[in-house]
């Protein structure tokens, strides 16, 4: 778990051993992955409804092809900006 992981570890949903964040407070794990110099690897959207946690690929994004010099922060904020508030999101950041 890297440093900003533990900072918002608590300030999430916390379900099947993932933490699960509404759409501002993705972005703002994000903002301190960029001032931490920390990898996003991808934006996994989930639907939680009553008991069910439903993926959502549609509103999902992987990075993890894109090359390391690549600046994900930005186009991560921007594609979370761009996503309805119903979701919860997962983010996939390097150690």
């Amino acid at each position: 778990m890297n440093k900003v992981e533990i900072m918002f570890k608590d300030r999430g949903i916390y379900k099947k051993r993932i933490t699960l964040f509404k759409k501002q407070l993705a972005i703002e794990f994000i903002t301190e992955c960029k001032k931490n110099k920390i990898d996003i690897l991808g934006i996994d959207a989930l639907l939680i409804t009553g008991n069910t946690t439903q993926p959502n690929m549609e509103n999902s994004i992987d990075f993890s092809v894109t090359p390391k010099s690549y600046d994900n922060w930005d186009v991560a904020i921007k594609f979370l900006n761009e996503r309805s508030d119903i979701y919860y999101f997962e983010i996939v950041c390097s150690d």
